[in-house]
């Protein structure tokens, strides 16, 4: 769920704004608006760059600088009126988006550190070019926002072009977004390698969008120069364009609405809280942090927080009349008969607002090999991540040997015996073999990594002669065996394989599949979920097959193996599952 007004609610949220200047007398509320209006604007253009391309630009005050500056030159100098003026100030911001498009080379941290450093450089260009910006002490008397011949003389003439202004480059954005530059705009900030695949030309779209962005900035930053009728480097500085970036995480990123949003919540703090003079910043950065922690996707989020608040009301009520609810004691367990290593009932699970597990039931004992099978999409891998606790369950529970794990983090599951093999091996490249082995054990002694280490090399003795090699230098089959031994190091009493023969030669797949039964002999329990079903049921003591998120068939794996369901699926016309 996605904060984003529907159309009646953005009809009520013009009515509002328009009607804003006529219920407050004197100025102060109005002139407030406009300033929180042309940060919007500029918080609408960052977020385009982060929340649209996925560019983490962290010089986005530069921009502003530059329209502003370039408006108020054109204004001053040239006695221009505003429409001329802002495009001239357009025009100076996208030239230095040009001096910056190089920086797009770069990735992740890189390329956030380089654009704080170009901002931080236009910075002190401010400062130093005294001839056109005015230096330290800046340009005065700037002239009021004049168009057609006519200058804007009251603050709610000011208010209503502003508005305007915002509103036209909401619209044009949202059309933007809905087009096909908005499609391939998409597809860059999910996957840049699935999009380069599909022949979308990234560069380009990440210099669109970062044209777009610029653009809202240095309009902003016109209007706001005329508007004050007076600018300075400091108003520019770097500590700016971590402002405007808080603006749009206090909004989500992934909202146009909610950056302007975030702009109004970071400019009333910022007027509120000048009473604390010497400590505003700080405040201002423990009000931040606080609304973080609280909202952490920003008000994007407040929708799904308040599902998952209802979710939760809904739990609670029906668990206490579930309490009040008169019933016969339960039979008293059976002594003989063991407690499963794993346990789920009723567990449903999923991903944001999709619920892609329901209501699945499983248990696994001591020294016993549970087979997952299904088609791809079935929410097998889903499973796996609930019973780890990497997906928080929706309803339902997981218990492990007895205790209930339901909502606590992975690393509790991983204390409590839990250890989960993820689909693609995930070994650490960087690491040696060792090294990645003793990570699976990193709470623990050093005499009892080592102990543990000796152990697991017992069990999967082709690592021994890879102990120093670095994980990325060690071929697929490998790489599984150390994903393998370095979940076996956190002396798991349940172990969740996802996939182990994925990619797999056939004689690696054997090596692995002896490594698993050997595991399983020494009394480990395994929960298998494997591409391979002739090869999974050959090895598995029980199965359950999974469609579409339930379970629609268990049993003994040699008799789901003849079930001709099964067979027609997955197995073909062999006679008999086996490796292969």
């Amino acid at each position: 769920m996605r904060l984003a007004p529907t159309p009646i609610f953005a009809v009520a949220i013009v009515a509002v704004a328009l009607a804003i200047p006529q219920l407050y007398e004197g100025e102060f509320v109005v002139f407030f608006l406009v300033d929180v209006m042309l940060f919007g604007l500029v918080a609408l253009g960052l977020q385009h760059i982060i929340g649209g391309a996925g560019v983490l630009n962290l010089g986005h005050a530069a921009f502003f600088g530059l329209g502003a500056y370039g408006t108020a030159w054109a204004v001053e100098e040239w006695g221009w009126s505003t429409p001329p003026a802002l495009a001239f100030g357009i025009v100076v911001a996208l030239a230095g988006a040009v001096v910056m498009s190089p920086l797009l080379r770069l990735r992740g941290v890189y390329f956030a550190m380089a654009t704080f450093a170009f901002g931080a450089a236009a910075f002190e260009l401010f400062r130093l070019m005294f001839s056109i910006t005015g230096g330290d002490t800046g340009i005065f008397g700037i002239e009021r926002i004049r168009i057609a011949g006519d200058e804007l003389e009251s603050t709610e003439q000011v208010y209503y072009l502003v508005l305007g202004v915002l509103l036209a480059a909401y619209v044009v954005l949202a059309l933007l977004v809905r087009s096909g530059y908005g499609l391939t705009l998409s597809a860059v900030r999910q996957s840049e390698l699935g999009a380069r695949a599909a022949g979308v030309d990234v560069m380009r779209i990440h210099l669109i969008a970062v044209a777009i962005g610029v653009t809202l900035a240095a309009i902003g930053g016109g209007l706001y120069a005329q508007f004050h009728g007076t600018i300075a480097p400091g108003v520019f500085d770097p500590a700016q364009s971590v402002a405007l970036l808080a603006m749009v995480i206090i909004g989500g990123v992934t909202s146009r609405f909610g950056a302007l949003l975030g702009a109004l919540f970071a400019q009333y703090l910022i007027v509120y809280l000048r009473f604390l003079e010497d400590y505003q910043s700080l405040a201002f950065g423990v009000a931040i942090a606080v609304f973080m922690v609280v909202l952490p996707f920003g008000f994007a989020g407040v929708p799904a927080a308040l599902l998952r608040l209802v979710r939760w009301a809904r739990r609670a009520v029906a668990a206490r009349v579930e309490r009040r609810v008169v019933s016969a004691p339960p039979d008293a367990p059976d002594p003989t008969e063991p407690t499963p290593v794993l346990r789920a009932t009723g567990l449903s699970t999923g991903y944001r607002g999709v619920e892609v597990v329901h209501e699945i039931d499983l248990s696994v004992d001591q020294g016993e090999i549970l087979a997952v099978i299904g088609p791809n999409g079935a929410g097998k891998s889903t499973t796996m991540r609930a019973l780890v606790g990497q997906l928080p369950a929706r309803r339902g529970r997981v218990e492990v040997a007895g205790v209930d794990l339901t909502g606590r983090p992975t690393h509790a599951f991983v204390r409590h015996g839990v250890a989960l093999v993820p689909e693609g091996r995930r070994v650490f490249a960087e690491l040696s073999v060792e090294d990645n082995l003793l990570l699976g054990a990193h709470t623990r002694r050093d005499a009892d990594r080592r102990e543990d280490t000796e152990r697991v090399l017992e069990a999967l003795p082709a690592l021994r002669a890879l102990r120093s090699r670095p994980g990325a230098a060690v071929s697929g089959g490998e790489q599984q065996m150390v994903a393998v031994g370095r979940a076996l190091m956190s002396r798991p009493s349940v172990l969740l394989l996802d996939e182990p023969s994925l990619g797999l030669a056939p004689l690696v797949v054997d090596r692995v599949y002896e490594a698993i039964e050997g595991i399983r002999e020494a009394g480990t329990a395994i929960v298998l979920v494997e591409q391979n079903v002739a090869l999974a049921l050959a090895t598995a003591d029980r199965a359950v097959v999974v469609q579409r998120g339930r379970i629609v068939l268990e049993g003994r794996a040699a008799a789901v193996a003849v079930d001709e369901r099964v067979r027609d699926a997955y197995l073909g016309d062999r006679s008999s599952p086996g490796r292969g």
